[in-house]
C-alpha cells in the first residue's frame, strides 16, 4: 500500500527513476523503514490497510547506530547496486543536509512524521487523518510539537489543515523540493 501511495512521489521518482522497477524498490524501502519505526512502536495502520503513518518519537527521529546498520543491506537492495554511484552519493549527501535542516528547525523534543501514505483509491476519505491523529493527540497532551517534510507541494494544504506550517523548503541537487513543516501543540480547550 505504501509503495502504491508513493509511486508518483517526486522523491521516489528521483530515487527510483526506472518506472518499471519503482514499485518493487519502494516496497523494499518501506519494509526497511517500517522495521526501524516498529522498534519505537510508532507505526499506525488503518484497520483495513488503507493507510499508515510512521513516526519518530521525541529524541529518536534520527536512525543511528545498529538500527541504521541493520537496514543497510535492505536499502542497498531497494536502491540497487547501480544507484550508489555518483548519483547515489549526491542523494545521500542531500539527505544528510535535509536532516541537518530538521535539527536546526526543530531543536526541541518533538514527534517526527517520517511517513504518511494512503492507498491512492482511498485518498481524500479521512484515512490519513485517522492514522496521524493518535500521535497528534499525544503530542498535544504532552505539549510537544511535530515535524515533517512534505515531498509533494499538493500535500502542503492537507498538512496545514492538520495544524502544520511551512518553515522552509529544501531542494535536492538535480531533484525535487521538499517543504519542511512544523506543528505547535494545540492547547486543551478550557
Amino acid at each position: 500500500m505504501l509503495a502504491r501511495s508513493f509511486f508518483d512521489d517526486p522523491i521516489q521518482i528521483h530515487m527510483f527513476p526506472d518506472e518499471a522497477r519503482r514499485l518493487e524498490r519502494c516496497e523494499r524501502m518501506f519494509r526497511s523503514l517500517s522495521r526501524i519505526h516498529l522498534a519505537h512502536d510508532e507505526v499506525f495502520v488503518d484497520e483495513n490497510l488503507r493507510g499508515a503513518s510512521m513516526w519518530g518519537p521525541p529524541g529518536h527521529w534520527k536512525t543511528r547506530g545498529w538500527a541504521a546498520a541493520r537496514e543497510v543491506p535492505a536499502m542497498v537492495a531497494a536502491i540497487g547496486r547501480g544507484g550508489f554511484g555518483r548519483r547515489g552519493m549526491t542523494l545521500l549527501n542531500d539527505l544528510g543536509k535535509a536532516e541537518n535542516r530538521h535539527a536546526e528547525l526543530a531543536p526541541t523534543p518533538h514527534f517526527y512524521l517520517a511517513v504518511l501514505g494512503t492507498d491512492p483509491d482511498e485518498q481524500g476519505k479521512g484515512v490519513g487523518s485517522g492514522v496521524i491523529s493518535p500521535v497528534l493527540d499525544r503530542a498535544d497532551e504532552r505539549g510537544l510539537g511535530c515535524y515533517l517534510e512534505s515531498s509533494k507541494h499538493s500535500n502542503v494544504p492537507y498538512y496545514e489543515r492538520q495544524g502544520f506550517t511551512v518553515l522552509d523548503d529544501f531542494t535536492f541537487r538535480d531533484g525535487p523540493t521538499v517543504w519542511l513543516m512544523w506543528r505547535d501543540p494545540v492547547p486543551p480547550e478550557l
